[in-house]
Parts: C-alpha cells; structure tokens; sequence
C-alpha cells in the first residue's frame, strides 16, 4: 500500500468518529468569508446618543443564514453636532429570526483620537425597516436606524 493510501485510510476513522459524535459545533466563520454564505446584505442610516451627544451611525450588515452576523459601525457628525469626528470599526454577533440583534465591537478600522468602539443590540421593525435599540456602553443611550433602500 502506498503511503498516500495509508495517510488517506488513517484517516477515514477520524472523519467517521467525527460525524457520529452527536450535535456538530457551531460553525466559526472567518473574517472576509466568502458572499455565497451571506443570506442578506442591509445598510441602515440614523443616529445614536453617547457621551459626545447626537452621533450619526451608518450600520452596514450581513446576516448569515447560520444566525451570525458580521457589521460595519460608521459613526460621523451630524449638523446639530459637528464636532463628532468620523470613526469606523467592525462588529461580530447575532440576528436572530424575529429580529433581534446583538453586536460587538471586533476591530478598528479608523480609530480617532480618545473614542472606543460600543456594541448596541436592538431589533428590526420588518414591516417599517426600522432597526432600534439601545447602544451597550456606559453613558450612551438609543439608536435608531432607517433601512437604505
């Protein structure tokens, strides 16, 4: 038998005993997974309050069919509060059937000076596409997104 048999027999046991060993684990999906896993992409505009006051948010989503999700939280000023610098970071979570959602923060993409990133959890209004909630930090408050159609 030629070695390449005997690593692919040896092999065969593991994959089996594998198989048999009752519920599979929840599936890890690395960051940049490929699209045709993604069940929906959304992208929701609106604001959030925290310490520096009204903030805008832009949220962009995808939601897996295995009920992760993975987002990317844009925050940016808005005309009643210019001084809010632009700032963007990633979020990983969950988003269930009805709705609900739970996100956070993963990883910087563009950090300004003195800010941390928040999870929010919330959930969406199907019929309105509106998704709302409140912001998980300390001294912040609601969020309320629009869907972009």
């Amino acid at each position: 038998m030629s070695a390449s048999a005997r690593r692919s027999r040896a092999a065969w046991p593991v994959v089996v005993l594998a198989l048999g060993c009752g519920a599979a684990a929840p599936r890890v999906r690395p960051p940049g997974a490929p699209p045709e896993l993604a069940e929906i992409r959304e992208r929701f505009e609106g604001s959030y309050l925290c310490p520096q006051g009204p903030t805008g948010l832009t949220l962009e989503i995808v939601r897996f069919a295995d009920g992760t999700a993975a987002a990317v939280f844009h925050f940016h000023p808005l005309p009643a509060n210019p001084d809010v610098p632009e700032g963007r970071y990633t979020l990983t979570g969950s988003w269930r059937a009805d709705g609900a959602v739970q996100l956070a923060p993963e990883r910087w993409l563009d950090a300004p000076k003195d800010y941390v990133m928040v999870g929010l959890t919330g959930s969406l209004d199907a019929a309105t596409g509106r998704l709302a909630g409140t912001i998980a930090a300390a001294g912040c408050g609601p969020f309320d997104l629009e869907r972009v159609r």
